[in-house]
């Protein structure tokens, strides 16, 4: 291990919780750079079955199910195709799709509740002035439901 990392460690150890390493190989890696697609298999990634499956334990059997992790590497090797490949094994587990489907019903009903609330606010506004209803009142209603609406629209697509 480089002597820089040392006193990296022992500078971020100052301010924040333990921090543990861990260094993976990729022995013998050809370079080589594109975009990203999650949804895509990369066949490229050969001879790589045991970091992956290292990383992934990490994930799923890890003494914690939360947490940053950093992969670093040259510009071209694979830290991306990598990620993603772990990322789509990940995704096809129950545990993945169950957790997925609660973030997204959470979520999906603290919006509702959001603009339940504030179309709520704006109609008793409305019916409750003294003053005629102004056009611009009516147009923050209007806004306020269609952006309700399509938050909930697009909600329905995670």
């Amino acid at each position: 291990m480089p002597a820089n990392h040392d006193s990296v460690h022992q500078d971020l150890a100052k301010f924040g919780p333990k921090i543990n390493t861990l260094y993976l190989k990729l022995h013998d890696y050809k370079y080589f750079h594109t975009s990203s697609n999650l949804e895509k298999k990369d066949n490229r990634i050969i001879g790589r079955s045991k970091l992956k499956s290292e990383l992934f334990s990490l994930l799923v059997n890890g003494e914690t199910k939360n947490g940053t992790y950093l992969i670093t590497g040259s510009r071209g090797m694979g830290k991306t195709s990598l990620v993603n490949d772990i990322l789509r094994k990940w995704k096809n587990k129950r545990e993945f799709k169950w957790r997925m489907f609660l973030s997204s019903w959470i979520f999906g009903f603290l919006l509702f509740v959001i603009f339940k609330s504030l179309a709520g606010q704006v109609i008793h506004a409305i019916e409750f002035s003294k003053q005629e209803t102004s056009s611009q009142t009516l147009i923050w209603l209007l806004l306020i439901i269609l952006i309700g609406s399509l938050f909930i629209f697009f909600l329905g697509g995670v």
